[in-house]
């Protein structure tokens, strides 16, 4: 993770996170993040529970689409 990024301590400005392999640290506790998912980026409310998890957990990448069965 880039380090200029660990020093937001009392910015108010919401980050775009690209690396998605990045691991959350206990600074962005309280925080909103803009993660990308590949086509845009996606908000997380990072808590303590998220904490030590990789971003890419969070925002999937990829678009459920329910098949329908055709009824004759």
């Amino acid at each position: 993770m880039d380090l200029s990024v660990l020093n937001t301590k009392n910015s108010k400005k919401a980050l775009n996170i690209w690396s998605r392999r990045s691991v959350i640290p206990f600074t962005f506790i309280g925080k909103n993040v803009f993660v990308h998912n590949g086509l845009g980026f996606k908000k997380v409310h990072v808590d303590l529970n998220r904490v030590g998890f990789k971003f890419g957990t969070f925002v999937p990448t990829r678009k459920f689409v329910k098949k329908l069965k055709n009824k004759k």
